[in-house]
């Protein structure tokens, strides 16, 4: 009885985990067509096409519960057969034929990728996913016009377009050259009509190196430019002003012939100045095909100084000099600091611009700031722990620093640029009065983007200051009441305007008058006022 019973179990679980398949309808003819198909299981099963005994992804979707779905063959055969299989159990459909489908869509083919048909797996249509180039190569891209699952249906289509993102790629046909090697890839597109257009992801890999490169501060590097020796391709053409007898910092590259730095390349370069010479420079070994390194020039040259690189095999050299201005020195400096008079511990904001000639401003130039007054200098402090400030071309070529002093006292805060120096008074007296700084107050300037009013607030504190800005025919343009913050907290304090009205309007050119009103704790008021101007 028991061996009877346990047979029924078995046959029952045998009978449940069977697989059938079959077309309740007409079954596929066409590559794309949705028919119903009904799977009768007890768990979800693998589809695939079974072609000639061979099995084949060529089925949409590939898995399936159990019931009546749709499913779209995706390659075209004879004599196929739908194959359902789960856990050792399998079922086949009846054979049917099916065509290949209607044009849909174009195939773009990248070197290294072949065509991979009908593969509901691998919606790209083609392998491997990505194709590889070497910059500067021109490479052939066939193009198919392919049904829905990039069946080919024409492989010889006319009426097509194809285009790349590589911003210095050229296209001519099918025939397609890519020439930037930024580490990454690039598409390359075809289009047209109505049908769907294709991509293929190319990486581009640098060619081997073939010539130098001098990048200079103020130049941009420009990887595949199309441009011609004598344009200068490869960067942007605005280096920098050099010095005699100021190192100059340069930067070689290993480039190839579409100006991609090949990280690969090896030797040691320097840079010269040619037959004319005046240049000095050591010689530095190529590091990941790069190579920075310091210029001095010897003697001026106004109208420019052409150097060049090579390699000191001279396997490698710069196809083209890079002309850098060389002037004498610094002629002048211009320096300021803004407010000049200031509370202690109150920054002040000092600002110097050097000069090459009556014009031309100096970028990345050293400005060493000092304290004239020996038993003074412990008082004083600077933003910059070295005491020493480049001039930026982010700023206007200017060099910036904050300075501030903890006693009272006037000091000369001595700047120096070259061979020149220019001294200036920095007084820290006790707050007394309404500062105003900048002023005046120079819309677009460099440093002015808003105004700061400076005051003091009893010990006692404040319980509301109030800020008014009036213009000379005592109309209020700005007006902002504080009850929190550090504005009404004891001690020296600061309130920013940026220069807008109450409508946030930027006010005019003219003469303004601020007034601070600091109604203190107990009630008692002070008023503050001072003048001050705007230039547009």
């Amino acid at each position: 009885m028991k061996k009877v019973a346990l047979l029924t179990i078995l046959l029952v679980v045998a009978a449940s985990a069977a697989i059938t398949i079959e077309f309740p309808g007409d079954p596929p003819s066409k590559v794309g067509d949705s028919v119903r198909v009904t799977i009768t299981a007890s768990v979800v099963v693998d589809l695939a096409v079974d072609s000639n005994g061979t099995k084949k992804p060529w089925v949409s979707p590939q898995t399936l519960s159990p019931g009546t779905n749709y499913v779209q063959i995706t390659h075209p055969g004879s004599g196929l057969m739908l194959y359902a299989s789960k856990l050792g159990d399998e079922d086949y459909s009846d054979p049917f034929d099916v065509v290949i489908g209607d044009a849909e869509r174009w195939q773009i083919i990248g070197p290294g990728q072949t065509s991979d048909p009908g593969n509901a797996g691998n919606p790209s249509g083609k392998t491997p996913n990505t194709a590889t180039v070497t910059a500067g190569d021109v490479e052939t891209y066939p193009v198919n016009l392919c049904d829905k699952w990039y069946n080919v249906v024409d492989p010889s289509p006319t009426g097509y377009t194809i285009t790349t993102n590589d911003p210095f790629g050229r296209v001519n046909g099918d025939q397609v050259e890519l020439r930037t090697a930024p580490g990454s890839s690039w598409d390359v597109t075809v289009s047209g009509a109505s049908y769907t257009s294709d991509v293929s992801n190319v990486k581009v890999n640098p060619d081997d190196a073939t010539q130098l490169l001098i990048l200079c501060e103020g130049e941009t590097y420009v990887p595949g430019d199309t441009l011609s020796s004598a344009q200068k391709g490869g960067k942007t053409e605005t280096p920098g002003r050099a010095i005699v007898g100021l190192g100059y910092p340069v930067k070689v590259y290993a480039v190839d012939n579409a100006w991609n730095v090949n990280p690969s390349a090896t030797g040691s370069v320097y840079v010269h100045g040619g037959i004319s010479g005046g240049v000095n420079s050591d010689t530095v070994a190529l590091s990941n095909g790069t190579a920075p390194d310091t210029v001095f020039f010897q003697i001026a040259a106004e109208d420019g100084k052409d150097i060049y690189a090579a390699t000191t095999d001279g396997a490698l050299k710069t196809e083209y000099p890079t002309k850098v201005f060389v002037s004498e020195g610094v002629l002048f400096i211009e320096a300021s600091l803004d407010p000049s008079i200031v509370p202690i511990d109150v920054h002040s904001e000092l600002r110097v611009t050097v000069y090459a000639d009556s014009a031309t401003t100096i970028f990345n130039y050293p400005v060493y700031i000092s304290v004239v007054e020996e038993d003074l200098k412990q008082y004083v402090s600077c933003s910059d722990p070295d005491w020493v400030v480049y001039t930026d071309p982010n700023q206007n070529d200017v060099a910036k620093a904050d300075i501030w002093a903890s006693a009272e006292t006037t000091y000369t805060i001595r700047v120096t640029a070259g061979e020149q120096t220019k001294d200036l008074p920095l007084t820290i007296k006790e707050l007394t009065e309404l500062l105003v700084a900048p002023n005046p107050f120079k819309y677009g300037s460099p440093g002015h983007d808003e105004i700061k009013f400076m005051y003091k607030v009893a010990q006692a504190g404040a319980a509301e200051v109030l800020l008014l800005i009036a213009d000379p025919y005592g109309n209020i343009v700005y007006k902002a009441t504080y009850t929190s913050g550090e504005v009404v907290s004891p001690g020296q304090q600061e309130i920013s305007w940026d220069g807008k009205n109450s409508k946030g309007n930027m006010i005019a050119s003219g003469m303004y008058q601020a007034v601070v009103k600091v109604t203190l704790t107990n009630l008692s008021t002070e008023v503050l006022k001072k003048n001050f101007m705007v230039i547009w």
